[in-house]
């Protein structure tokens, strides 16, 4: 049961990662507004365009937005 439940949360926080990064590059990209990534368990990340963490972010949103993920 365990393993099962592991295996939803990791699906689920890909779900959102994605979710994330379509919504954060359709507002604009790296041209305006902030990205904040909500984890199953709580915690949250926020990231700002204009910052090193931000265009990594945008790079990888942009990639898993154009794989069609």
């Amino acid at each position: 049961m365990s393993r099962l439940f592991k295996g939803v949360l990791l699906v689920g926080a890909a779900a959102g990662a994605v979710y994330a990064a379509k919504n954060f590059l359709g507002d604009g990209g790296a041209s305006s507004g902030e990205a904040t990534l909500t984890f199953a368990d709580g915690t949250s990340v926020s990231f700002s365009p204009s910052d090193i963490q931000g265009q990594e972010f945008v790079d990888i949103a942009r990639k898993l937005v154009e794989s069609g993920v």
